[in-house]
């Protein structure tokens, strides 16, 4: 009997494969990707990118019909693999933001390789597998769980930062991504290992119900706090919050252009996607003034990002910069989120929409900007000095007009996008009595205003130090799309802010 026991074999259930469809699809993929590469890569580099393009959609497709069957689906959220895995709507709504963000990379991507002499096959497949650990940390409900999804996620974009080898900025750039990506996730696993030895799980409820018995005057609460130090610290690494963001000016800089988008706003939505997670389902009474620690943390990553933008020529770093600045803002929002834990779950809800809308928002103005930096290289104009944008609306005035856009949304100038994020996130800092980190956050965004309005400056006011000829060279419908899109949306999430909220709320409101 006991033999029969052993060699059992567990039943498959329902959540156990819907949860994990999308990484499962994003695998397969790469899998087909690899094949093809290897019959028609050299002859037809092209191909592999349309081939992971049309892929990627079909599963982007799939997710809204998965999205709806979810939806459909009485009960309580769905566990998968013995309770390690989410099959939620908050999950799925993080899955669109991966694809989205993924897609329009590939989009960009087809464009900038073309003429590249960098293979393209592996290009396309670290990307597909970087966002299928995306999804995986998105869905996590064990620590184990999570560090897997966070280090498939990480090791692909540390190839991909250092993809182009002839360059030697992107071959530092990886270089100095892996060696403190490396620390960073010995680090966490770390404060994994300490937080499992005080709770005796790493399941996130678990783990919640037993470290709630640890008080102060109990030695075991000085490990514990430890390993959540070394959680956070492992965790902030990837959303690049300041002190653990010297990574992010070179690697962003020396990145390939479309990748250094990717980084901005797929891996940063992963790590804010976990972090939310984290603080919903495991947090216990006595880390109640956590928001302190993330009060300290916004405040230094906002003030360091925006005053080191101020003084860069480089647009990819001052968006690099940006980068930083703007992870401090959600970091307001995430101290809302766990001052609110301290009335109650619910009141958690609106800090947490709030970041979804601004992931949402930063995701199309920033790779919208980083489209019109590939594009300016591809035509030959440099378009990494911000110099290089001098007279560009007069040569090149649809670029101008969309690039502004993208500055001016970033900014926060109303009635684009990007206000109303910041808006929504100030909000629930305020109705958290966060009142003196909701003041630091304005004047941070006033100062901010200041290097985004220069690019606007630049394009409009500075004539070119040197005559510019008309570019011959055609781009594409694919990156003129994705710029259009990008511009679009934008737009539209400023003009509905409050429809789009809605709609996060009606539609992903049960996710813990």
């Amino acid at each position: 009997m006991m033999g029969e026991e052993l060699f059992k074999i567990p039943v498959i259930s329902f959540y156990d494969l819907a949860g994990v469809a999308v990484p499962m699809m994003l695998t397969l993929l790469a899998i087909a990707t690899m094949i093809l590469d290897s019959w028609v890569g050299k002859k037809k580099p092209s191909w592999i990118g349309g081939f992971t393009l049309a892929g990627m959609s079909l599963i982007l497709v799939f997710q809204a019909l998965l999205h709806i069957l979810r939806a459909n689906v009485k009960g309580e959220v769905g566990l998968g693999f013995g309770g390690m895995f989410f099959f939620d709507l908050f999950g799925i709504y993080f899955n669109y933001l991966f694809l989205a963000s993924a897609i329009l990379t590939v989009a960009m991507s087809i464009s900038h390789l073309s003429g590249k002499d960098y293979h393209q096959g592996e290009y396309y497949i670290l990307i597909l597998v970087g966002t299928a650990g995306m999804s995986l940390l998105a869905g996590s409900r064990d620590l184990i769980m999570a560090f897997l999804g966070l280090e498939i996620m990480s090791i692909p974009i540390y190839a991909l930062a250092s993809a182009d080898r002839n360059n030697t900025k992107s071959n530092e750039a990886g270089l100095k991504y892996l060696l403190l990506g490396a620390f960073a996730s010995a680090i966490l696993l770390y404060g994994i290992a300490m937080l499992y030895g005080m709770g005796g799980s790493t399941d996130f409820k678990t783990l919640s119900n037993q470290l709630g018995t640890i008080y102060p005057k109990d030695i075991r609460f000085f490990f514990m706090m430890i390993g959540l130090g070394f959680l956070l610290i492992g965790f902030g690494f990837k959303i690049a919050a300041v002190p653990f963001h010297m990574w992010v000016p070179d690697v962003y800089e020396g990145a390939p252009t479309p990748i250094t988008g990717f980084m901005a706003t797929g891996v940063k939505s992963a790590g804010f996607a976990i972090l939310v997670r984290i603080f919903l389902t495991a947090l216990v009474d006595q880390w109640s003034h956590l928001w302190e620690i993330l009060w300290v943390l916004a405040v230094l990553t906002m003030t360091v990002g925006n005053w080191l933008a101020l003084v860069q020529n480089n647009i990819k770093r001052m968006l690099a910069y940006s980068s930083i600045a703007h992870a401090g803002y959600l970091l307001v929002g995430l101290s809302a989120l766990v001052a609110s834990l301290r009335k109650s779950q619910m009141e958690a809800f609106g800090p947490t929409y709030a970041i979804m809308y601004y992931l949402l928002v930063y995701l199309f103005m920033n790779l919208g900007a980083f489209a019109i930096i590939v594009i300016l290289g591809r035509e030959g104009r440099g378009g990494e000095m911000i110099d290089d944008y001098s007279d560009l609306a007069r040569k090149r005035p649809f670029l101008a007009a969309l690039m502004a856009v993208f500055m001016l949304s970033l900014a926060g100038v109303p009635p684009l996008g990007g206000f109303f994020a910041k808006f929504y996130i100030f909000q629930f800092a305020v109705h958290n009595q966060l009142i003196s980190l909701t003041v630091i956050a304005v004047l941070n965004s006033v100062i901010a205003a200041y290097y985004y309005l220069r690019v606007v400056y630049v394009m409009y006011m500075r004539g070119a130090r040197e005559e510019v000829e008309t570019p011959t060279v055609e781009q594409g419908v694919l990156i003129n799309a994705v710029l259009i899109f990008s511009a679009a949306m934008v737009i539209i999430l400023g003009l509905a802010p409050g429809n789009f909220l809605d709609i996060i709320f009606m539609t992903f409101r049960k996710f813990v």
